[in-house]
């Protein structure tokens, strides 16, 4: 039940949290903890990013919604 970025509405959105997964990806249970917990799955890309690559691309393109 994920979404891709595009999809999100940033206009209400006063925090954001980004949990940028190990290269396995999220365990189903760590994702069922963050869903419980009431997080939002979504994602960039179909590609996967090296994490150091993918943190600073994220926070750009979300500063540039925000600002929109």
């Amino acid at each position: 039940d994920s979404k891709h970025i595009s999809e999100l509405s940033y206009q209400w959105v006063e925090n954001i949290y980004i949990f940028i997964g190990p290269e396995g990806g999220f365990s189903p249970q760590e994702v069922e903890r963050f869903e419980i917990q009431g997080n939002k799955r979504i994602y960039f890309w179909e590609r996967i990013f090296r994490c150091e690559t993918v943190a600073p691309l994220i926070w750009f393109y979300i500063s540039q919604k925000k600002e929109a």
